[in-house]
This record gives structure tokens, C-alpha cells and sequence, in this order.
């Protein structure tokens, strides 16, 4: 398995140069300028927020489980073997043991 550094050293800076370019718009703030805030309204919903929230019963286990899911499982070392990919690429199509999850209803 190539690593990523090496599949790029093969395209020349002249090759991707070549390509065109994606002409972009230009940026218009009107719509930004328009935005109104009802600020009593968010001054009271930010203080609300001030006290410590934390997640209830069965929701805690969905919210761990959804964040299990997020977590990055790339390598920057730029040393990848095959078995390492293959690992990664399991843990992320299971981040879960079925042990684990099997309990939960996951």
C-alpha cells in the first residue's frame, strides 16, 4: 500500500497546475448585512446554558456510542503498512466490540 505522500510524488507540480481552477464568485456580505438578532433573546438563552447540562439515562449510551463514531482513526505518521489500513478500515465499519454493543441494543 502506497502512503499518501508517495501517490502524490508522482503527479509533477506542472500536471496539477494545468488543471483549471475553480473561478469562484465573488463574495457578497448584503446577506450577512441583512441578518437581524433578537439580542435579549440570546442573552437570556446564554445564561441558561451556564449551568452544567449533562445527558440522561439511555440518551448518555447513544450520545458515547455517536461519539465513538466520530473519532478520527487516520494516521499522519506516513508509515502505513496494509495490516495497519485493514485495521483501521475495521474499526471503523465496527467501532463498537459486539460484546459491548450487544447489550445496549446497538
Amino acid at each position: 500500500m502506497k502512503s499518501a505522500a508517495t501517490i502524490l510524488e508522482q503527479y509533477r507540480a506542472t500536471d496539477i497546475a494545468s488543471h483549471t481552477r475553480n473561478p469562484g464568485m465573488p463574495l457578497d456580505l448584503d446577506w450577512v448585512r441583512d441578518v437581524r438578532v433578537n439580542r435579549s433573546a440570546v442573552e437570556r438563552r446564554t445564561t441558561s446554558l451556564s449551568g452544567r447540562r449533562t445527558v440522561k439515562k439511555q440518551w448518555q449510551a447513544a450520545w458515547l456510542l455517536k461519539a465513538v463514531t466520530c473519532i478520527d482513526l487516520t494516521t499522519l505518521a506516513g508509515d502505513d503498512t496494509a495490516g495497519k489500513v485493514r485495521r483501521l478500515c475495521a474499526k471503523a465499519r465496527r467501532p463498537i466490540r459486539p460484546d459491548l454493543g450487544g447489550s445496549s441494543g446497538v
